[in-house]
Order: C-alpha cells, then sequence, then structure tokens
C-alpha cells in the first residue's frame, strides 16, 4: 500500500481539467433548442468578434455566425474541432482549454462578446476560467454564462419525486460536478473580478427551470462591492 506522504503528485493536465464529454454529436443537441432564444437576445446588434467556449459540434457557433458575427471557437476535444470545421466552415476552430493563454486567437482588442454555453457546471476550476476570460474580453465587452438551473423549489421537487440520484448523474461518465445557484455563480462572477450578472431563466417552466443564462457587461473598472 502507497504511503500517502510519499506519493508522487501527478499535474492537472488539460485533459482532467474538463470533466465533460469528449465527443458532441452532430447537429443540434437538446440544450440548444431551448437556449439558443435567449443567447441570441443577449447578441450584440451589429456584427462583432465572438468567441464560443467548449464548442462541442460547433452548431451554436455557426448560428452566431449565421447572424453576422465574427466567431472563434474552440474546443478541448481534437475530435469536435475536426468535425466542426468540416461542418461549419465559417468558424474558426481551434483546439484549446478554457484555462489556456488564447493570446494567439483572440483579436487585439479582445472579443466583444464570449459565450459558454453549458461548460461551467463540468469545470474543476471555474473562477479559474472566468478570470481568464476576463482578461480576455474587451472593454465595455459581455460575458454571458448559462448553467443548469438550481432553485429551492426545484431541488425539493427532485427530492419528492425520488429523482435525486438521476439528477446528479453518478452514472454517467464526464457529467456535471459544479451544481451553482443563482447565488454561487453571482458569487463565482466577483471572485473572478466581474460586476454583478443579470439572470434569465430557460427550458420549462418558472421556478423548474433547465437552465439559467447569466451575463455581465464588464466595463474593465474594479466592481464595487457586493
Amino acid at each position: 500500500m502507497t504511503d500517502p506522504s510519499t506519493a508522487r503528485v501527478r499535474p492537472v493536465d488539460a485533459e482532467r481539467q474538463f470533466a465533460g464529454e469528449r465527443r458532441s454529436a452532430v447537429g443540434e443537441s437538446p440544450h440548444h433548442r431551448h437556449l439558443w432564444p435567449v443567447v441570441a437576445a443577449l447578441l450584440p446588434d451589429r456584427p462583432s468578434n465572438v468567441l464560443d467556449v467548449a464548442c462541442g459540434n460547433g452548431f451554436l457557433a455557426s448560428r452566431m455566425a449565421q447572424s453576422g458575427h465574427h466567431v472563434t471557437a474552440f474546443d478541448l476535444s481534437a475530435e469536435n474541432v475536426a468535425a466542426a470545421r468540416k461542418s461549419y466552415a465559417q468558424v474558426r476552430f481551434e483546439v484549446a482549454s478554457a484555462y489556456d493563454d488564447l493570446s494567439d486567437l483572440r483579436p487585439p482588442a479582445g472579443w466583444d462578446t464570449i459565450v459558454a454555453v453549458e461548460i461551467i457546471a463540468h469545470l474543476f476550476s471555474p473562477q479559474r476560467f472566468l478570470a481568464n476570460m476576463r482578461g480576455n474580453l474587451a472593454e465595455s465587452g459581455r460575458i454571458i454564462v448559462t448553467a443548469p438551473y438550481h432553485g429551492y423549489v426545484k431541488n425539493v421537487a427532485l427530492s419528492v419525486l425520488g429523482q435525486l440520484d438521476n439528477h446528479f448523474e453518478v452514472y454517467f461518465e464526464g457529467g456535471h460536478i459544479k451544481f451553482f445557484s443563482r447565488r454561487s455563480l453571482d458569487a463565482m462572477f466577483a471572485a473572478a473580478g466581474f460586476r454583478r450578472p443579470s439572470f434569465r431563466y430557460a427550458g420549462r417552466v418558472p421556478l423548474l427551470w433547465k437552465s439559467m443564462v447569466s451575463w455581465v457587461d464588464d466595463s474593465g473598472e474594479t466592481p464595487p462591492p457586493r
């Protein structure tokens, strides 16, 4: 048996920094259907530079490009990126991690909008991710982050209906590892140096929503105290 005090600690590599699915199905995913209308309404009205974080199969990035935006998208999976490049030639796809130095991809003034759809719940270090994105955002740019919704009524309903085991996905390889409420996501933005986010909700009915959509218009100034 290995003595914990003498065991060699392995560095956390890129594969272990993201607890998500490595391969995304081609085309529209179920979460795209309820999230895209909300995300689309939060994008700039004029053509702008947009970053899609952990883009999966590239479908959402392609929708943003079809809306007239100049879209760069990255994913940790080289397989996802290769498939996306074949399907959506109007988007620049690259292999990268949410924690990487993105200076080689970033426009000179930063991205006008950064979109991270259903990714933050898969990250081991969400605060590090948000801080990295803030450093890549243009002055007065906007970051849009979506996450599975958790609130008191929904949590009680899941418990009463005996659905907690299914909801927390213990048998799913690469499932969610962070479970955010509005309050905890608000605090995570603050810890990363952002102003207080605004929220909308998507999917199902009020208080049982599937997802929450948060966004911050970052002025580049030090945020006021909470």
